[in-house]
């Protein structure tokens, strides 16, 4: 039997490469070894072979097969959890679920002990830890050669355990969600499910890691002690709902709109808002196969998104409803029909929804008040437990769009390269490379004088390489790629609420405000468009003002005449 293989390439060595790129739609969650540790575009791996009939060739083209479908399952995995993110689809664990969570921690513990046990290597590294415990001041007893690795590992199982007895006899919930909540998130995506933070399941999830790993590092003493303790088999993951299998013969919602997604030239950004609305379909309809989707199906849908669904305890909007839900799923059959994949579009003559105009209550950008109650906020020292990325955060990204009208994702993935000087002007710089940009395009953007002489500068050249506002190795998951920057905005939200704000969007207000106070104090209108990176309508300005935002003397220039926060009066 012939045997079909794809994706080969003889690299000019003359040694065959398994090379395949990775969807465009997911290439933003693909890990990488780029600064910002995503971005990942082609898959390469070295056969090592100039032939598939070379001893063991095809055996490494299978194995290399399977880890790139394996990267691919991890992306939509991080994908459909951003969408549940999206729509507030949080899932609920039962107990059954949170137990078979927490147990797994445990087995994984001890499992690793045991690892650390008949590994060489690992116990010399731990005999060199017991030497800088006592060079450090800790009292260890004399042991033979052989024992003297258990020092060091007693001495980190015993911190452990200590630590979560603590958290746990104190009911210290803040400290335990610090301890564990990047665990127990990265967990439950495992598992495909997407906690709400603060939420019941999230806290119960963080408790129960809490219980296990007091528990596990126990049972972890008791062997150093010479108890009999085995390792548990690992506990199936729990089992989640799967969305895209059909009978033979039938395709799925969400197959149909994977190769929706596949045609060349789909715009990634389009394909990632669109997908959750598709999703909300196919939960509706029970996930049926697309040609059994029927016009009475999307009315009774539209209907229950106008009456039933709400986002943040609110109904959905008309326009939401007619021109994301119902415009995404009306595009997506409009497209299978012309592909002959359908033979109608059940959307076609769905009515839109019609609702009264929501009553305006207030304008889309900070007063001046509350502008200055965040900037004011953002000098005190804080006094809680939160880690020191989110200090930094609070400290300075508040100021950064102030004084750039920049989007929050846009200041929160800076990275200490992005900081630089250009012809005398320090600028930042926002780039794709660092992360997403809704315009896809790079600007330079002058940091004002204020935020100078306030010691940002300063802050940046203490910092190490990478990102500004949070540290990519506590990342726990492949994952999370996408989540650090982003949950630091959410993050950054709450605290503005916390503050008394409300009635507008506690990020984005910024960019309003500060096209509002560019107008006030006479900013030329084409480089405030450049500093916020709105692309112009004029012909004019596209064609001859294209490298505007390069000249960045003429930016600073207008920037600066931007009054100085805290000195409004």
């Amino acid at each position: 039997m012939k045997v079909v293989v794809s994706y080969l390439q003889t690299e000019k060595s003359g040694i065959l490469s398994y090379r395949r790129k990775f969807p465009k739609e997911l290439v933003q969650l693909i890990p990488s070894s780029s600064p910002t540790g995503r971005g990942r575009i082609e898959y390469k791996k070295s056969l090592h072979a100039r032939s598939l009939n070379e001893p063991g060739a095809m055996d490494r083209y299978r194995a290399a097969e399977r880890d790139f479908e394996n990267i691919v399952a991890a992306a939509r995995k991080a994908e459909v959890a951003g969408h549940k993110r999206a729509l507030g689809n949080y899932d609920e664990l039962d107990a059954p679920t949170i137990a078979i969570l927490a147990e797994r921690y445990r087995v994984e513990a001890l499992a690793s002990d045991d690892a650390r046990r008949r590994d060489p290597e690992a116990k010399a590294l731990a005999a060199l830890g017991s030497d800088v415990a006592r060079q450090v001041g800790f009292e260890l007893p004399e042991v033979s050669a052989a024992a003297k690795w258990t020092q060091s590992i007693r001495l980190a199982h015993s911190a452990i355990r200590e630590s979560a007895r603590t958290l746990r006899a104190t009911g210290d919930e803040p400290g335990i969600i610090s301890a564990w909540g990047d665990l127990a998130m990265s967990m439950a995506s495992d598992c495909e499910l997407e906690l709400e933070p603060g939420g019941t399941s999230f806290r119960d999830l963080c408790s129960a890691l809490n219980n296990a790993a007091a528990t596990a590092h126990e049972e972890a003493l008791r062997r150093l002690d010479g108890d009999d303790v085995p390792t548990p088999p690992m506990p199936e993951l729990p089992q989640t709902k799967k969305g895209s299998a059909t009978p033979s013969g039938r395709i799925s919602l969400l197959d149909l709109f994977n190769q929706y997604a596949a045609v060349p030239g789909r715009h990634p950004k389009t394909v990632a808002q669109w997908r959750p609305y598709v999703i909300h379909l196919a939960e509706f309809v029970d996930q049926a196969d697309v040609q059994s989707i029927t016009h009475d199906q999307l009315v009774a849908w539209r209907n229950h998104l106008r009456d039933e669904v709400k986002f943040r305890g609110q109904p959905l909007s008309a326009k939401t409803i007619n021109g994301s839900y119902l415009g995404a799923v009306n595009a997506l059959f409009a497209w299978a029909k012309g592909d002959n994949l359908i033979p109608r579009n059940p959307a076609l003559e769905v009515t839109p929804v019609k609702l009264p105009a929501k009553p305006k209550t207030r304008g889309k950008a900070f007063t001046t008040e509350e502008a200055l109650t965040i900037l004011r906020a953002s000098l005190v020292p804080a006094q809680s437990r939160e880690g020191q990325d989110l200090r930094n955060a609070k400290r300075w990204c508040p100021w950064l769009m102030a004084y750039s009208g920049a989007r929050v994702n846009e200041i929160t993935q800076l990275r200490k390269q992005d900081v630089f000087q250009d012809e005398g002007v320090w600028v930042m710089r926002i780039t794709p490379d660092a992360g997403t940009v809704k315009t896809r395009t790079f600007r330079n953007v002058p940091l004002h004088s204020h935020l100078q002489e306030q010691g940002f500068l300063d802050f940046v050249a203490a910092h190490p390489d990478g990102p500004l506002f949070y540290n990519p190795s506590k990342r726990r998951s492949d994952n999370a790629i996408n989540r650090q920057s982003n949950r630091l905005g959410s993050k950054l939200a709450e605290w503005v609420h916390s503050l008394g704000i409300d009635g507008v969007k506690p990020n984005h207000a910024w960019r309003h405000l500060f096209s509002h106070l560019a107008v006030r104090h006479g900013l030329d209108r084409v480089v405030t468009k450049a500093i916020t990176g709105h692309a112009s309508s004029d012909v004019h300005d596209k064609t001859y003002l294209e490298d505007l935002p390069n000249l960045v003397d003429v930016l600073s220039r207008e920037l600066e005449k931007m009054p100085r926060f805290l000195e409004v009066t």
